[in-house]
């Protein structure tokens, strides 16, 4: 048996996970959107998901992240925020958007 992940919409499994935590979302939560921090595979996924739900998204994504990733992620229609990995705390930098509703998508649990 095979399983080719690189097949999935965005080349990884993580695509998976992000669509069954926006499809858990109520429909209020969705309207508020969706935040998530990521340097590629974690971020196509929330970005795609979200394009297919209709629903805000902002990935915060540090800056050595593949330009290739992140002009994916805004092409899917995400906010891209940039953060220095090396300097900044991601929780510190998603933390604004989720004190305004949005909802943490995370690349794990």
């Amino acid at each position: 048996l095979f399983k080719p992940e690189t097949l999935q919409r965005t080349g990884s499994f993580k695509l998976r996970g992000a669509y069954n935590k926006l499809s858990s979302l109520s429909d209020e939560e969705r309207s508020r959107g969706v935040v998530a921090f990521s340097s590629g595979n974690h971020a196509q996924g929330v970005a795609a998901s979200a394009a297919m739900f209709g629903v805000k998204a902002v990935i915060a994504m540090p800056t050595d992240a593949p330009a290739m990733k992140v002009g994916n992620v805004r092409k899917m229609g995400a906010q891209v925020v940039p953060f220095d990995r090396f300097r900044d705390d991601r929780m510190t930098v998603v933390r604004p958007y989720m004190e305004s509703g949005m909802v943490l998508v995370p690349p794990f649990d």
